[in-house]
């Protein structure tokens, strides 16, 4: 092989992150037991395997929930990637870029990238869980609200004691607020 194949996501938040393949074997999905572990919602926990063939790479999907897809059209069983092919899996678009250019499929993403070439490339490594930034800030707004429902409860309950209170004892009521 010329050159080292790789994969480049294209999608957000891990836009121009970059895996070379040098192994026979890489596994793909959200767990960090994972060769490529992307924390990605949509992708399965063991989404689809990129198996050495030759001078380049077949995709096998694992039986994932929403699939695997090439050029935006499910994978077949062992499907081989050419140059410029775009692999899907859950929401994540990846481009196989490899040295061998006589293969190369010619598309358009979805996402209308373009992948700079000084970004570098970066041997294999584990995505940070820092790109879900979104996810947390819904989280903060989630907990607003839970504390807001609990105070909510909170006064409707001590309205029903008062009432309570009020029903049974009414001269104790008038006494409180003398």
């Amino acid at each position: 092989m010329a050159g080292t194949p790789k994969l480049i996501i294209l999608s957000e938040p891990f836009r121009g992150k970059t895996f070379e393949l040098t192994k026979d074997l890489y596994t793909i999905g959200r767990v960090e037991e994972r060769d490529i572990c992307i924390p990605d919602p949509a992708i399965s926990t063991y989404h689809c395997a990129l198996v050495r063939k030759g001078d380049t790479y077949i995709v096998k999907d694992q039986g994932s929930t929403n699939g695997t897809r090439i050029n935006y059209v499910p994978a077949t069983d062992g499907q081989e990637l050419q140059n410029s092919d775009v692999i899907q899996i859950g929401g994540t678009e990846m481009l196989y870029d490899c040295a061998d250019k006589s293969g190369t499929t010619i598309m358009k993403t979805a996402t209308n990238i373009n992948i700079n070439a000084a970004q570098g490339t970066k041997t294999l490594e584990r995505i940070e869980r820092a790109g879900f930034a979104e996810k947390q800030k819904s989280n903060g707004i989630q907990k607003i609200m839970i504390a807001l429902i609990i105070l909510l409860a909170l006064i409707v309950i001590a309205l029903a004691i008062f009432l309570v209170i009020m029903i049974i004892d009414p001269q104790a009521v008038k006494n409180l607020f003398a």
